[in-house]
């Protein structure tokens, strides 16, 4: 489990509760006044009124007591002078480790019945002080796992800590018409929470506390002749609250100190109470993907009870509250935060009250970083198969062998999620690596592009199936994110050569069949394949508006020839491209906006599409071109480009066309790992922030299960 790590330092916490409900307390009236922040006060000390009925009892002549409820039955191990009717007190004994005070309802001999008595009861006025220091209390691990989400995503949460020093005290004072309680702690030590939310594809919002308990040692005084054992008690707890669609871990280091005091006067209620935080470091922030909210504290309750019964209690939580967002800059904030409560709920002297908050203070442990301008490369896994922006607008792409799949066959391929922020990873769900028996498989291999996004958010991904005897056969794959579901449609017979499936911005998806069509799918799965008249066959797809698509079209021998524009009906219609001009490949992102590069002369031009089909030139690729990816268009109108070409001293630079029609380039130098250039699968994918992102095919990152197996990576530049 990754750790959230808070060291506390000799933090002090105070809480003064007084009054009986009901009644005024002019001692607590006056303090209050007195102190603003009354961390040192204590309860005034109030002489003893012991009445003749209660009776003190050497813990040495219990020989048992057997508890049921509030009645309980007391063996003498000799004889006592009691009556029915008189309160028996008891101090630490073998029989009695948290002492006992009880009414005597029944004598028979040496057993006494007797049912549970306060210590008002006994003593209608009085006051005691009581303190002690320990060593070295450990919580040992505390953890919980939180179960949500419909598919039954889980959340690990917990820590652990350890009180170096923990001293406690408890001082009262009461007469029959008030009460007065005073309890402080005060520890230094170690406190560690963290969590573990791998739910991907769950919203889970959700809260939980569990604790494990530590007794210590109970304290023995006196209120006049009478002994009072007050029992000293530590509940550690855990608390979380998650809102989270992904992995997320983090870790926090800071030192903590608090105190806080509570005066209850007649149901009015005064509060003070600070925490502050005097260093924060050490932050490691979680890879995010989508919005994520995670709040972890641990820490100690302190109770202090009297006769092994409640007493006022004091609770610090330490924390950190960690929030991540794949479109914020920064993208996580972490917050050490503090929080400082205090209850009197003392049934022993008939004080009963809410718990209070005493203070809760946050402060900025620190901040993601802000993605620099440049150059980035980051290890992907991939496929080499090019990378797509989701609907979310995270970079998406088909991985090979992800690290957190090695060894196993269903994870084998996978479909990875990227932040368009961090360049982080998240191996979003393990593809179906075949179909068919287990002894018999048929292999799949997603070998045609990145995938392409429905209007539900499934991504559909084009697959070659091979049978054991060689047979090749074209399956859709359809990933369903929530549920978490891949679900496979084979492709008619007549689509042997698929490829290029690019969403439409009506919620369908596109592909092309080669030679005998086209072939449009809903969401649902249902296909409708679309002859072709006017051409031989097609290439990659672009969005226009109402669903409709624009494609490259090709004549015999694989000359492009124009533009094939399909509605959403399949209707076909042909735009010859003017002489001079070569297609080579439009972009668009369903708004209408449609550009097309094609060759010009001796250069690369890029043209604006009319719904009409006619050209309008709006700028050229400067200098000449050896290679070029592209284009594809962002969700802003913008169209990217990677080229390989003599304008950038370097050899290749990225050009962006903005959707105001002005050309910028922006060259770069790639690290060395493998070669002077980048090589590239598939076309550049803008993101939000302006930045452009491509999969390279160079030797920048490796596998890891070898030393000889490299793959690529996933190259970020940013303007």
């Amino acid at each position: 489990m990754s750790r959230i790590a808070f060291a506390v330092s000799a933090g002090v916490v105070l809480i003064a509760l007084a009054a009986v409900p009901g009644a005024a307390s002019a001692a607590a009236r006056t303090r209050t006044a007195a102190h603003p922040n009354p961390t040192s006060a204590t309860a005034t000390a109030a002489a003893a009124v012991i009445p003749a009925t209660t009776r003190p009892v050497a813990a040495a002549d219990i020989a048992a007591v057997t508890t049921t409820g509030t009645a309980m039955t007391i063996s003498l191990s000799a004889p006592v002078s009691i009556e029915v009717g008189d309160i028996i007190v008891v101090g630490i004994g073998r029989a009695t480790p948290d002492g006992l005070i009880a009414k005597v309802t029944q004598i028979s001999g040496k057993t006494l019945t007797a049912t549970a008595a306060t210590l008002r009861q006994a003593v209608p006025q009085g006051s005691f002080s009581a303190t002690a220091a320990f060593k070295s209390v450990s919580s040992g691990e505390v953890a919980l796992t939180l179960v949500c989400g419909a598919g039954g995503g889980t959340i690990n949460v917990g820590g652990d800590a350890t009180m170096t020093t923990l001293r406690s005290a408890v001082s009262a004072s009461w007469t029959a018409k008030s009460a007065d309680v005073t309890i402080s702690a005060a520890a230094d030590g170690t406190s560690e929470s963290g969590a573990n939310a791998i739910p991907p594809d769950y919203v889970c919002s959700t809260g939980a506390g569990a604790g494990a308990t530590t007794s210590l040692a109970p304290i023995q005084v006196s209120v006049g002749s009478l002994p009072v054992v007050v029992t000293p008690e530590l509940r550690w707890f855990v608390q979380s609250t998650v809102n989270t669609t992904g992995f997320v871990t983090a870790k926090v280091s800071q030192t903590f100190s608090a105190s806080g005091s509570l005066t209850d006067d007649a149901g009015h209620y005064v509060a003070h109470g600070s925490a502050t935080t005097s260093r924060a470091a050490d932050i490691a922030g979680p890879p995010p993907f989508g919005l994520n909210r995670v709040s972890v504290s641990i820490g100690p309750a302190v109770t202090m009870g009297l006769f092994g019964g409640a007493g006022p209690t004091v609770t610090v939580g330490l924390g950190s509250t960690l929030s991540s967002s794949t479109t914020a800059v920064p993208w996580w904030t972490a917050d050490a935060t503090q929080q400082l409560t205090g209850t009197a709920a003392t049934p022993a002297l008939s004080v009963s009250s809410a718990t209070e908050s005493l203070g809760a203070h946050s402060t900025v442990a620190g901040h993601g970083f802000t993605p620099e301008a440049g150059f980035s490369v980051y290890p992907t896994s991939g496929a080499q198969q090019g990378a797509v922006r989701g609907p979310g607008g995270q970079l998406w792409l088909i991985g090979y062998m992800p690290t957190q799949f090695q060894g196993a066959v269903a994870g084998s391929q996978a479909l990875d999620e990227v932040s368009p922020v961090t360049g982080a990873v998240n191996y979003w769900a393990p593809l179906p690596p075949d179909l068919g028996s287990a002894t018999a498989p048929t292999l799949l291999a997603y070998d045609d592009g990145p995938p392409a996004f429905d209007g539900s958010g499934n991504a559909w991904m084009i697959a070659t199936a091979t049978a054991p005897d060689g047979a090749v056969a074209y399956y859709l794959v359809r990933y369903t994110p929530g549920p978490s579901t891949s679900q496979a449609y084979p492709l008619p017979l007549a689509c042997r050569a698929p490829g290029g499936i690019t969403a439409a911005d009506d919620g369908s998806v596109w592909l092309s069949c080669g030679g005998s069509g086209v072939i449009r799918v809903t969401a649902g799965g249902v296909m409708q394949a679309f002859g072709i008249s006017r051409v031989s066959s097609v290439g990659h797809f672009a969005a226009g508006p109402g669903g409709s698509m624009w494609t490259v079209g090709y004549g015999p021998g694989r000359a492009a020839v124009g533009l094939v524009r399909f509605t959403a009906a399949g209707a076909e219609a042909f735009y010859a491209t003017p002489r001079g001009l070569i297609p080579l490949r439009p972009a668009g992102n369903g708004s209408g906006r449609v550009i097309e590069t094609v060759a010009c002369g001796a250069a690369v031009c890029l043209e604006s599409v009319s719904p009409g089909g006619s050209l309008a030139r709006v700028g050229t690729v400067p200098g000449p071109v050896k290679a070029i990816w592209g284009p594809s268009m962002d969700a802003d109108g913008n169209v990217w480009l990677l080229v390989d070409g003599s304008a950038s001293r370097t050899g290749q630079f990225f050009l962006r066309l903005t959707s105001a029609n002005r050309i910028q380039t922006y060259a770069f130098t790639v690290p060395s790992c493998g070669g002077a250039l980048l090589s590239a699968a598939g076309t550049p994918a803008g993101s939000k922030d302006g930045s452009a992102w491509i999969e390279s095919t160079s030797n920048c990152t490796f596998i890891g299960n070898t030393s000889t197996a490299y793959i690529g990576a996933l190259v970020r530049f940013t303007p």
